[in-house]
């Protein structure tokens, strides 16, 4: 690990709701992440480019959250209050993270985990108890990673996204 990478572990981030002026940049990290998912042979749901259109309507609901240290964006997440079209109708006890990613220079550092800690909090501040998130379960790494992070199998569902028919788990960790 580098000393940026170290240095990263420990950097005080910010997270804050997206603007309109960082919808250029969100789908830029989305678009990025998809290039690199893709580069590998790994499947993804995302476009490329990232379909800003996603990203503008996260912003409009006060979903899209961006992750700073100073004035450089280095990651962001969707973050919400439901899921019904992966998870279905469920007790409001869940917050569910979507596209979530870091730019990919900062891959490695520990940045994903900050992120879902920082979401975990946000969840427990709305008084529920789960961190949900859903992926592609032919994703073996991001299966493995999430795992690692202590989320739990829930579920595997096939085709819940509308025109879709791609194999996916659903993932949950309880709020500490």
């Amino acid at each position: 690990m580098s000393g940026e990478g170290a240095v990263l572990r420990e950097a005080p981030l910010t997270f804050r709701p997206a603007r309109w002026e960082d919808l250029p940049e969100v789908a830029s990290i989305l678009t990025e992440a998809a290039q690199w998912a893709r580069a590998r042979g790994i499947e993804r749901w995302w476009s490329i480019p990232f379909p800003s259109e996603w990203v503008r309507r996260g912003i409009e609901r006060g979903e899209v959250v961006v992750v700073e240290r100073g004035a450089r964006m280095l990651g962001t997440l969707t973050l919400t209050r439901e899921d019904p079209r992966m998870w279905g109708e469920q007790p409001p006890i869940g917050g569910y993270v979507h596209r979530m990613a870091v730019r990919r220079e900062f891959a490695g550092q520990g940045l994903g985990s900050r992120i879902l800690d920082w979401a975990e909090g946000e969840v427990r501040g709305w008084g529920r108890s789960k961190l949900r998130l859903d992926c592609l379960s032919t994703n073996e790494s991001l299966v493995q990673y999430y795992l690692a992070q202590g989320f739990r199998e829930v579920s595997r569902v096939q085709g819940n996204i509308p025109g879709e028919d791609r194999p996916s788990v659903l993932l949950e960790r309880d709020v500490r």
